[in-house]
C-alpha cells in the first residue's frame, strides 16, 4: 500500500514539474503595454456625420495617460469627458477613471492582446465581474484604427473607424 502511496505521489510531482516546466516553455514574451500605449498618444478623431466631429488628445506624463475627448458640432468644440488611465503592472492591465461632463464617470480595465489590438471592459468600479460593456481598437496603421463597440452579450453595437490628424 505505501508503495502505490508513494507511486502517485511521484506521478503528481512528475506531471506538475513537466506541465509547469512546458507552460513555462510556452510562454510567449510579455508585451511593453506601457510602450504600445504610447502609439496613440497625439490627437485623433472620428467624423460622426458633415456636423459632428469627435476629437480624442492623448498625452503621457510618465507613466500616466490622459484622454481630453471633444465633441465638434458645427465648429463649435466642447469638452465631452476626460479620462486618465495607468498601467498596473501587478495585475498586467490599464485601469482607467473617466468623468463625464454631465458629472456621470466610468471605469475600465484593458491591455494590448497584441502589438496591433487593444481591448477594455467597461466595468463598475474596476469589478470584472459587472461589464456594461467592451471596446476593441485595432490600429490598421500607425495613424488608423478601428473601434469596436459589443454590448455585455458580445453583440456589436457600434464600429468606426478613427484617424490620428496630430
Amino acid at each position: 500500500m505505501k508503495t502505490i502511496h508513494l507511486t502517485a505521489v511521484m506521478y503528481a510531482i512528475i506531471v506538475i514539474v513537466t506541465a509547469h516546466s512546458m507552460q513555462a516553455q510556452n510562454t510567449q514574451p510579455q508585451l511593453d503595454q506601457v510602450k504600445l500605449m504610447q502609439g496613440i498618444v497625439g490627437t485623433w478623431q472620428v467624423v460622426l456625420n458633415k456636423d459632428t466631429t469627435v476629437i480624442d488628445e492623448y498625452q503621457q506624463y510618465g507613466n500616466v495617460f490622459l484622454q481630453f475627448s471633444y465633441f465638434v458640432i458645427d465648429g463649435k468644440k466642447s469638452l465631452y469627458y476626460v479620462d486618465n488611465f495607468c498601467y498596473a503592472p501587478d495585475e498586467g492591465k490599464f485601469k482607467g477613471f473617466a468623468t463625464l461632463t454631465n458629472g456621470i464617470n466610468a471605469t475600465w480595465i484593458g491591455s494590448f492582446e497584441n502589438e496591433k489590438k487593444f481591448s477594455y471592459i467597461n466595468s463598475k468600479d474596476f469589478n470584472p465581474d459587472i461589464v456594461y460593456s467592451k471596446v476593441e481598437s485595432t490600429l490598421e496603421t500607425p495613424t488608423s484604427m478601428m473601434v469596436r463597440n459589443y454590448n455585455p452579450a458580445g453583440v456589436i453595437i457600434r464600429e468606426f473607424k478613427v484617424t490620428k490628424i496630430k
